[in-house]
């Protein structure tokens, strides 16, 4: 297959957001962009793990931290695991250190997600319009 008929084959953005939401890197996977994938999901998941670790694995939860939650929820399947795994967990009754580092990165990986989700869309939406300009699709 050379590259012409890749370019014939018109990707869904909408399919492209949802697994983009879902695993972070996922919807650039679908797009054909590979490396980029990659990163994003190295990058995002790495922020991730080390805010969830700095956090002693409690701060991603909506009942205790809705503001919090509503960036990490961008992050989609991870924060869904960590919010179910951490779901019986009690309160922080002693001060953890690396509280608020956990919160920040935790949060910016979910808000930075939001933005390749985007990014995403945007080349979903595009690989459409190029290949029917160049009367492939």
């Amino acid at each position: 297959m050379n590259h012409a008929d890749e370019g014939a084959v018109k990707k869904n953005p909408i399919l492209a957001v949802f697994l983009a939401w879902l695993i972070p890197g996922a919807g650039h996977w679908y797009l054909g962009r590979r490396f980029q994938a990659v990163l994003f999901f190295s990058v995002l998941l790495c922020a991730f793990s080390a805010g969830f670790s700095m956090g002693e694995m409690r701060i991603v939860t909506s009942r205790d931290h809705p503001y919090y939650f509503l960036g990490q929820i961008f992050l989609g399947l991870p924060t869904l695991v960590a919010s179910w795994v951490t779901s019986g967990m009690e309160p922080f009754g002693a001060e953890i250190p690396g509280l608020d580092m956990g919160f920040l990165y935790t949060t910016c990986a979910g808000l930075l997600n939001a933005l390749v989700i985007m990014d995403a869309h945007d080349l979903g939406c595009r690989s459409g319009s190029e290949a029917s300009e160049q009367g492939l699709a």
